[in-house]
């Protein structure tokens, strides 16, 4: 492939390429065969993970077009010297599959087709292209594992913008040295475009909040889902002693967070005519079973099993390994019933929950709209 080799040199990227491009020239040289770092000798595909296919039209195959034919040659005049045949999703403008000279081939998947086409085939190489939904994240992994013949490798070319979970524990991976998964983020301090005045106006906005500026800048990879923010609007007048939350003014909820570590789960309880929410009970469970999480919630609540709701995290909603039924439903087998919750996006929740904290509720509009029982010291550490 014409000067791959001075773009890529012992598997590492070049810091301030475009991601995009790193990754067409990652699948190219994996089609081909060519890569340094993954030579194999044998003939396997190479799955190009990316949003839609127009985004792929778009931008990802004007980098392939540029990389795979060479001066004279053309996608629509086949074969070529290193293209033998293009399956086109629509004819000349958009292609599924490109096959090489050599029997291996680049197919193109795209995360709104949603899980099942990323799924039943054993794979050697992938690139996933920005940020893909964590169910999709573990259909690559698994089509990995079954590799027996070749070491798999996949190369991810994203700047996190939904804080996906499983893109934050690709970083702590690359700290332990010991993954074959390449991450490639793109700083926004490395772009020539972007002038120190800007970068002066992110410092200021985000002074308070480095995991941020390491997120939406530097383009680091961060679990949003589980960081702890440290806002100082939280303050001692949000602590409160407990006191009864049994009236018929008072409408109970419990929320359950399933860790694959840590489980935690809060009591809630809402008074519409006070504009008021109260923590009033918790439960963390660390390095627990399902099952064993559950049976110690129900021991916390004791008799107290009345809610109007009883949510649990979304991604429950995805199949186990090992029984081959969603998650959710093991929770309600174990005895605790739940239901998937609506709405699971961290920005704009975390902005709800501080404009709790800062508005006012009570009776006499005195106090705090959310406070937290000083029983609840898991929560409060």
């Amino acid at each position: 492939m014409p000067g791959y080799e001075n773009y890529i040199h012992a598997g590492v990227v070049h810091h301030n390429s475009g991601k995009t491009y790193t990754a067409c020239v990652w699948a190219a040289a994996a089609a081909m065969d060519r890569h340094p770092r993954g030579k194999t000798g044998k003939q396997l595909d190479v799955w190009f993970g990316t949003t839609t296919y127009e985004l792929f039209a778009q931008q990802a195959w004007n980098h392939l077009q540029n990389l795979l034919f060479l001066p004279g040659e053309s996608a629509h005049k086949l074969p070529s010297t290193y293209v033998r045949k293009i399956d086109w999703l629509k004819a000349g403008s958009m292609p599924k599959t490109l096959w090489l000279t050599g029997g291996n081939s680049i197919v193109v998947k795209t995360f709104d087709q949603g899980r099942g086409e990323w799924q039943a085939k054993t794979l050697h190489r992938a690139v996933i292209d920005e940020e893909c939904p964590g169910p999709i994240w573990d259909e690559v992994r698994a089509r990995m594992l079954a590799c027996s013949d070749v070491e798999p490798r996949i190369l991810v070319a994203a700047t996190p913008i939904e804080g996906e979970l499983w893109l934050h524990g690709l970083r702590e991976q690359a700290c332990e040295g010991a993954s074959w998964v390449t991450h490639h983020r793109l700083s926004s301090l490395d772009n020539p475009a972007v002038n120190k005045a800007v970068v002066d106006e992110w410092a200021i906005e985000y002074k308070d909040r480095p995991e941020l500026f390491a997120l939406r800048v530097q383009g680091y990879p961060m679990a949003l889902q589980g960081l702890v923010y440290n806002d100082a609007v939280f303050t001692p007048e949000h602590v409160c002693e407990p006191f009864r939350v049994d009236g018929g003014e008072w409408t109970k909820y419990r929320c359950i967070d399933h860790g694959y570590r840590n489980c935690a789960c809060l009591w809630m309880a809402i008074n519409q005519r006070q504009d008021t929410i109260v923590v009033y009970r918790e439960y963390l469970g660390k390095e627990r079973s399902l099952s064993q999480n559950a049976a110690a919630i129900r021991a916390h609540e004791g008799a107290d099993v009345r809610y109007y709701r009883s949510w649990i995290d979304p991604a429950t909603a995805q199949t186990d390994a090992c029984t081959g039924r969603r998650v959710i439903e093991l929770w309600r087998d174990a005895g605790v019933w739940v239901d998937k919750a609506p709405d699971n996006r961290v920005i704009s929740g975390l902005e709800r929950v501080k404009d709790m904290l800062v508005s006012k509720g009570g009776p006499n509009l005195d106090r705090p709209r959310l406070l937290v029982f000083n029983s609840c010291k898991e929560f409060l550490r």
